[in-house]
């Protein structure tokens, strides 16, 4: 618990300061919970391309969905 904690601190700098390099992140079970959280406002917010690895494809979709209307420049996918 406390990494997950240190994870939800983890400063990220916007993409545009990366020297022009996205980072990308494979999120699972990002479609509830703390993953979710962790997807939708720190690392999709920030920049980072993300992949949304899902059990459920409707509910990965919607995931997906909502993160592109919080960070729609980014080519966020699900698997």
């Amino acid at each position: 618990m406390t990494r997950l904690l240190r994870l939800l601190r983890w400063p990220l700098e916007p993409a545009g300061r990366q020297r022009g390099h996205a980072r990308k992140v494979v999120v699972i079970g990002a479609t509830s919970g703390i993953s979710q959280i962790v997807a939708a406002e720190r690392l999709g917010g920030m920049g980072a391309r993300l992949m949304l690895v899902t059990r459920d494809n409707k509910r990965g979709e919607a995931a997906l969905a909502r993160l592109h209307d919080s960070a729609p420049d980014i080519a966020h996918r699900t698997h």
